[in-house]
């Protein structure tokens, strides 16, 4: 997957968090990980021109945040690609290769279908899955469904003498693989 991350990542303008920048919650993240004895390291972030108005936890006003509405979705719509959201993919019938697939899915509350030479899913991990198993491509990909995994990311709760400021910068800025 290697190949394809850095491919992805190439598109992007990710740049690792300044230490010097770090508000006194992620240095606070920084000592106790130090006092574990725990490596960290500074998360890289996806973003163009961020004013820090914690308002990216719901989506960037500011386009700053480097999501795939912002990124993939405005190039594929520039190349063509036509993107139906809100909808309910029930399945698909794949096409040999060369021709067609079929989407069946609900719009509106309306059964529809429509082909397309390329079908690329944005429905997430569990989307997705469900979309490949209803569209009966367990046989062929036993795999699906198999080695579900989540976002490793874990809560840390602590009672403090002083402010840490949570949401003044970046309120996630370290990592630790300990």
């Amino acid at each position: 997957m290697n190949k394809w991350y850095n491919k992805v990542e190439g598109e992007l303008q990710l740049d690792a968090i300044d230490p010097d920048t770090f508000n006194p919650n992620n240095q606070a993240m920084v000592r106790g990980m130090e006092a574990c004895g725990f490596k960290w390291k500074p998360l890289r972030r996806g973003q163009t021109h961020c004013e820090d108005c914690i308002h990216c936890l719901g989506g960037c006003p500011l386009g700053s945040k480097q999501g795939t509405n912002e990124t993939f979705f405005k190039k594929a719509r520039e190349e063509g690609c036509e993107i139906i959201a809100n909808c309910d993919v029930d399945s698909v019938e794949f096409g040999s290769v060369g021709s067609d697939h079929t989407i069946n899915l609900t719009l509106d509350g309306k059964k529809q279908q429509f082909k397309a030479p390329l079908i690329v899913f944005a429905a997430g991990t569990l989307g997705t899955t469900k979309i490949l198993l209803n569209s009966n491509l367990k046989e062929r990909l036993p795999a699906i469904g198999e080695n579900f995994a989540c976002h490793p990311q874990r809560l840390v709760f602590g009672e403090f003498e002083e402010d840490l400021h949570l949401f003044d910068g970046s309120f996630q800025a370290v990592a630790s693989d300990d």
